[in-house]
């Protein structure tokens, strides 16, 4: 079974979540896991809908989304 984690694009200001969620994962046995990574700042709408649909096609049997782009679960 294959678990695919979303994350916001990195800033060198906000990246608890991700470093917490990076932990996670490391411990995680038995599936295999995939990190996904947003191409572009989640600022408006157009950036906003670009991931969503990037995302869209890298979904696994299991999708976890992460730290503010909460808004991907509709694509």
């Amino acid at each position: 079974m294959r678990i695919s984690y979303f994350f916001r694009k990195r800033s060198s200001v906000y990246h608890s979540i991700e470093n917490l969620f990076h932990a996670i994962i490391e411990k995680i046995e038995g599936y295999e896991t995939e990190k996904h990574e947003a191409q572009w700042q989640s600022k408006g709408l157009i950036n906003r809908i670009k991931i969503g649909f990037n995302f869209s096609r890298q979904q696994a049997d299991i999708n976890h989304i992460t730290g503010d782009i909460h808004f991907v679960a509709l694509f």
